[in-house]
């Protein structure tokens, strides 16, 4: 159901910067800690290669469905998935601890980012990890493992829109507790300064 063949590259956060380039990184890092389940690579924060043109990367560039796994961690969030969408024109990687999974097949945007995150995914991978103080899982691993979907693209991107709804709802509610929190302070400082 997918090809595993793209590459990926070594390159540290000391390679990386925030503000130009040609070429956009996603890092294992940033899969663990930063993204969701999806990246939307027009809106969110994709590091640059410093001092890298794209030309260097025509076999490596991802692709709109394309799943990048972070194949290393400290903890059993190893193994985690972002599908990332909405690429346009970029040019983008993936980079340190990661590899890439090309679907086969048409699904439905955002479906298989949630689906790779599911229990009914990780569950079949957390015996597959291998490692003490830092886990991994291997590429030949997660091909040995099965996928659920629904044959209809139309329900399979019901059910990734239904998911991304519920994000931000709760990326709102996030956002509106911080402002809570900060007239709570504001006026615990006014009160009693």
């Amino acid at each position: 159901m997918f090809d595993f063949s793209l590459p990926h590259y070594s390159h540290s956060r000391d390679q990386l910067n925030y503000n130009e380039g040609d070429v956009q990184n996603v890092h294992y890092g940033d899969i663990l800690i930063r993204y969701g389940e999806v990246i939307r690579a027009e809106s969110d924060s994709i590091p640059f290669i410093t001092s890298e043109r794209s030309d260097n990367y025509k076999n490596a560039k991802l692709l709109d469905g394309d799943i990048i796994f972070a194949d290393t961690a400290e903890d059993k969030t190893c193994g985690k998935a972002v599908e990332i969408t909405n690429i346009g024109g970029r040019t983008i990687i993936a980079g340190l601890h990661t590899f890439v999974a090309r679907p086969k097949k048409d699904f439905g945007s955002k479906y298989l980012g949630y689906f790779f995150n599911s229990n009914a995914f990780h569950n079949q991978l957390l015996p597959l990890m291998q490692g003490t103080k830092v886990l991994s899982v291997s590429k030949p691993s997660v091909e040995d493992t099965f996928i659920f979907f629904p044959l209809a693209i139309q329900e399979q991107r019901l059910i990734g829109d239904f998911f991304r709804s519920q994000d931000e709802a709760i990326n709102s509610s996030k956002e509106e507790i911080a402002k809570l929190r900060t007239i709570k302070h504001a006026c615990l400082q006014q009160m009693f300064a």
